[in-house]
């Protein structure tokens, strides 16, 4: 197929069998507002046709809003290293100059002029924003970096030139492009938290030290406490702020704040979200904690009667409580470890395997006990 979706309110387009690699040839963007509670990430292949549209891929680099595949891969290194990615940029230009002079101007158009997308990565690399001084990791894989320069001929120059480029700059036979992460999370047991399953008697709620003594001697009052606590409006606003802070809030913000990710999805108790792979084991941690109320693995945030408080003012974040699901709540994750030759819809296929085929079906995931699917990983060699 060539779209998948999650209860009709976010959709993910891919075009069948294509590596989708989100520059420029596949036109990926995020619409909708955080605030409304809805991301939506869609691939308009209809601006693709430049009969219809006459955006060429010079023009339509200004629409692009989603990073390739290399450049998610490369963010984390990008983020530690800036100057490394630098030289490497400098020694591919200087090579590409000498071999291949007549597309030297089309490879610092497409890669000095495009960053990475990945915020916590361009505020290190580019922190002022200013033009010509940007990168992006498409400059990793010699077949992209081709179609971006418009090179029909001497391919095979370029990719000698990329793996000199590599080996110059200390890579070797690996690249900071190579590998990225997909994530996909659910919630679980979400019904037994919306029919009011999971509540508990009413005398883990009501405070009793707060209560005068006169009230607490009323008929019937030991009772009630003994009394499992019933789903009403106010339990039902609470349980919808949770998700909200947790979608809108939390995971916009552990995800290209704290890590070099960017979020695909995020609405209520579904997640999905792709970072480099270096960041992929304190994500999962800070995620986990954020969805139940636990200790912060960061200390950004303390933990306090099922609620986050900032430590500090946190880059946009409001500097107040945020609700979580509280203790006990759990999340089934299915991970995926792709090669940036996989194409998408494989990816895509696996990933929902892991997560609705496997996590959800390991013991407890629904009962409790958090699951956690299993790695499926992509194989091939860097072109």
């Amino acid at each position: 197929d060539a779209a998948r979706s999650w209860g009709g309110s976010a959709v993910l387009g891919v075009p069948p069998m294509s590596n989708c690699r989100g520059f420029p040839h596949s036109l990926l963007h995020q619409d909708g507002s955080r605030e409304q509670g809805t991301n939506i990430l869609s691939i308009d292949l209809g601006l693709l046709n430049n009969e219809t549209t006459n955006i060429d891929d010079k023009n339509v680099i200004q629409f692009i809003r989603f990073p390739n595949w290399s450049s998610i891969a490369a963010a984390r290194f990008a983020h530690d290293h800036p100057e490394v990615i630098r030289q490497y940029w400098q020694n591919l230009s200087r090579l590409i100059e000498q071999d291949l002079p007549d597309f030297k101007d089309n490879f610092r158009s497409c890669t000095g002029n495009y960053p990475f997308q990945v915020p916590k990565t361009d505020n290190t690399i580019n922190p002022n924003n200013n033009e010509g001084e940007n990168f992006n990791g498409v400059m990793f894989s010699s077949r992209w970096l081709a179609d971006d320069m418009g090179l029909t001929q001497s391919r095979d120059v370029l990719r000698r030139l990329v793996e000199t480029a590599h080996k110059q700059t200390g890579f070797s036979n690996w690249s900071p492009g190579d590998w990225w992460v997909i994530v996909l999370a659910d919630g679980d047991g979400m019904g037994n938290y919306v029919s009011g399953a999971k509540l508990k008697e009413y005398k883990h709620y009501i405070l009793t030290d707060q209560l005068d003594q006169s009230s607490q001697q009323v008929k019937g009052f030991e009772e009630l406490l003994e009394t499992k606590k019933r789903m009403g409006p106010a339990t039902h606003v609470g349980l919808n702020r949770a998700l909200l802070d947790f979608s809108n809030r939390l995971v916009p913000y552990i995800t290209e704040k704290r890590f070099c990710g960017k979020v695909v999805y995020s609405g209520g108790d579904d997640v999905m979200a792709v970072l480099p792979l270096e960041d992929l084991p304190e994500f999962l941690r800070s995620l986990r904690a954020a969805w139940c109320g636990a200790e912060d693995p960061q200390q950004e945030f303390h933990p306090k009667g099922g609620y986050w408080y900032p430590n500090q003012q946190l880059e946009g974040l409001p500097d107040r409580a945020h609700f979580t699901m509280g203790e006990g709540a759990t999340m089934s994750m299915g991970i995926v470890i792709a090669h940036k030759s996989l194409p998408l819809p494989t990816v895509l296929d696996n990933l929902w395997t892991a997560e609705k085929d496997r996590a959800k079906k390991l013991h407890g995931a629904t009962s409790g006990m958090e699951g956690t699917g299993n790695r499926e990983q992509g194989t091939g060699n860097r072109q």
